[in-house]
């Protein structure tokens, strides 16, 4: 698919997913058996938006703030990812989710328990404290890369998933041959085959659900998106209503 001009940064827009409860039975059990799909694991952090370049990389939530209009800015509470070298990615815009895993973490004022919790503290404090925190508590918070909007100044938006994907394996490919570590920076694992399998094996695991992928689908900026949709926890993996 052609490439199209890019949009201003502002104007990016994370997309969203549908539930996989509000879709009729007969069309949740073709999903699960189509080759058309994968499952990733739906992970239990912050959603962040990754604006690589020169001089560091930027990372915004998908939260706007009252007073500026613009998605709130949380770089300096995540030194270890801002001062990555990713110039040579200059322009690429990623989407993933912020994990800090962590049972419990002391905030100063709370405890926060779960890695969502754990998760949310670092993200919303100061960036003095944010920092303190992540030492405290012996690990860095980690960005697990799921979704690529643009690619060194392409807007690749409009590809199908599954294009937009094997691009991402390229760049993790390049900072793996460079020599970039890894440890803070990830790319989402999936499966294509048996993802009743995968979800069961997640929930088994204490996960809270998967995501489930069209690989046809493109990176949809405006309202909920059909082509991505959340199973939880609250789904059985039985394909009657009984």
């Amino acid at each position: 698919m052609e490439l199209t001009a890019r949009p201003p940064l502002e104007q990016i827009r994370p997309m969203l997913a549908e539930d996989f409860r509000d879709l009729p039975w007969n069309e949740r059990d073709a999903i699960w058996s189509s080759p058309d799909w994968i499952a990733e694991p739906k992970l239990n952090g912050v959603r962040l938006l990754g604006f690589l370049g020169v001089p560091g990389n930027r990372f915004t939530t998908r939260v706007k703030s009252k007073r500026s209009g613009l998605f709130q800015e949380r770089t300096d509470n995540l030194p270890h990812l801002r001062d990555l070298p990713l110039g040579f990615l200059a322009d690429t815009v990623l989407d993933g989710e912020l994990v800090l895993e962590r049972p419990k973490l002391h905030t100063g004022h709370a405890l926060a328990v779960g890695s969502l919790a754990c998760t949310m503290a670092v993200v919303n404090c100061s960036p003095e404290h944010a920092v303190g925190l992540q030492r405290s508590s012996g690990a860095w918070a980690a960005y697990y890369v799921f979704d690529l909007i643009r690619d060194r100044g392409h807007d690749v938006g409009g590809c199908p998933f599954w294009e937009r994907r094997s691009r991402l394996a390229h760049l993790f490919r390049e900072m793996s041959a460079r020599g970039i570590s890894a440890e803070s920076l990830k790319l989402v694992p999936q499966v294509s085959d048996d993802k009743r399998s995968f979800y069961a094996s997640i929930l088994e695991s204490g996960g809270e659900g998967v995501m489930l992928k069209r690989l046809s689908g493109p990176y949809k900026q405006s309202g909920r998106s059909r082509d991505v949709l959340k199973v939880r926890t609250f789904l059985t993996l039985s394909t009657s209503r009984d």
